[in-house]
Order: C-alpha cells, then sequence, then structure tokens
C-alpha cells in the first residue's frame, strides 16, 4: 500500500519529533548514569544510587562510547574531520545517544507490527494496558518490581525472542 505525498510528508515529520523525543529521553538516562552532553564522563564510583544492573548498563555504555571516540577519531585520534578531542568525543556522544533512540524506535515498531499481523499478543498498542504485558504481569506477580520495571522486563523479553 503506497501513501499519497501529504501523508507520506505527515509520516516522515511524526517520525522526526519521535526520534528527537527519543534522543533526549536517552540523553536524560545517560546524565544519570554519568555522561555529560559534551562527552565526557564522570567516573562510576562517583554516581551514587544506582542499581547493579545499572551500573553494569554504564560500563557497556562507557565501553561503547570509548569505541565511538576511537571510530569518531580516526588511526591518529585527531579526529577525522580535524576536529580537536572535545569535538570528537562530543560527536561520538551525539551517535551514540542517537543509535540508542532509533534503536529503540525501531524495536517498538517492529514489536507492533508483529501486533497487527498477530504474530504476538497486544505488547505496545495500549501500553501497561495491553494484553500481552496483563498476562506477564499476573505471572511475575511484583517478582520484577513496580510496573514500569515488569514492563521493561517484558519488552526486553520480546525483542531477545524476536
Amino acid at each position: 500500500m503506497s501513501f499519497d505525498r501529504a501523508t507520506r510528508n505527515l509520516l516522515a515529520g511524526s517520525i522526526g519529533k519521535i526520534r528527537e523525543r527519543l534522543k533526549t529521553g536517552v540523553m536524560d538516562e545517560l546524565r544519570r548514569l554519568g555522561f555529560q552532553d559534551d562527552g565526557t564522563v564522570l567516573a562510576l564510583a562517583s554516581i551514587g544510587g544506582l542499581t547493579e544492573r545499572e551500573r553494569s548498563a554504564a560500563g557497556e555504555l562507557r565501553a561503547l562510547l570509548r569505541h565511538l571516540i576511537a571510530a569518531e577519531g580516526g588511526a591518529d585520534g585527531a579526529g577525522t574531520k580535524g576536529w580537536s578531542e572535545r569535538e570528537v568525543a562530543r560527536a561520538a556522544y551525539d551517535r551514540m545517544a542517537r543509535e540508542i533512540g532509533f534503536t529503540t524506535l525501531n524495536r517498538l515498531v517492529a514489536l507492533r507490527m508483529a501486533e497487527e499481523r498477530k504474530l504476538i499478543l497486544q505488547s505496545v498498542g495500549a501500553g501497561l494496558a495491553s494484553t500481552g504485558f496483563q498476562i506477564y504481569e499476573r505471572l511475575a506477580n511484583g517478582a520484577l518490581g513496580g510496573r514500569h520495571e515488569s514492563y521493561r522486563a517484558y519488552l526486553e523479553c520480546l525483542y531477545d525472542e524476536i
């Protein structure tokens, strides 16, 4: 099924807004884990209030940022575009936040498409009120924490399964 120009433009505009909103949300979460907007990173030991899972994720994200900095910086570390180390770090941080947001959007869209094709129970179409999550939540019976933690675990299980 093809869309007319107006529908395509509306869809493209909506997707752009969603991507920006997801990127902003990702950046908020990264700040909580010690990542600064300029690409610098606080020492993990200096950040209080993180769960063991969050500390593990923060460590993996730090490794990803180092990898992206190396990729942005080229072989000499000066940046393939003649950038300073700070500009390279900022570009790598921005890329990491953008890619995490894009991945999240793509996964949610894939789940929604699977729902429409009746491949999975409703899981994201009604959020926390989705049929699949309601069943999962009853089975988990609070063992995973609050509703939002349970929903996150549910979505991660779906991502892994699909």
